[in-house]
């Protein structure tokens, strides 16, 4: 991998965690939070993985760093939901 697609990388990852610290904002003490556990998935699936899935396609990042980075970027979404107690 390049220099400068592990900083567009650190970039993607960077917005993930800003999703996630915004979804954190929303949490209703009161409960019946789940939705947003979803809602914080959908957006990495309809905005981050088409665009990490042409990186791949193009061949700037192999199939294990594609899965790697992925994971990391679900990873923020399992801290999100152990955070909020779901």
């Amino acid at each position: 991998m390049t220099p400068h697609i592990k900083a567009e990388l650190d970039t993607l990852h960077g917005m993930v965690v800003n999703w996630r610290m915004d979804y954190e904002r929303l949490v209703d003490p009161a409960g019946g939070n789940e939705f947003l556990v979803s809602d914080f998935m959908g957006e990495i699936e309809e905005h981050l993985y088409p665009y990490l899935r042409r990186i791949r396609e193009c061949g700037y990042i192999t199939d294990s760093e594609f899965s790697e980075f992925l994971e990391k970027c679900y990873a923020e979404v399992v801290t999100f939901r152990e955070g909020i107690g779901t």
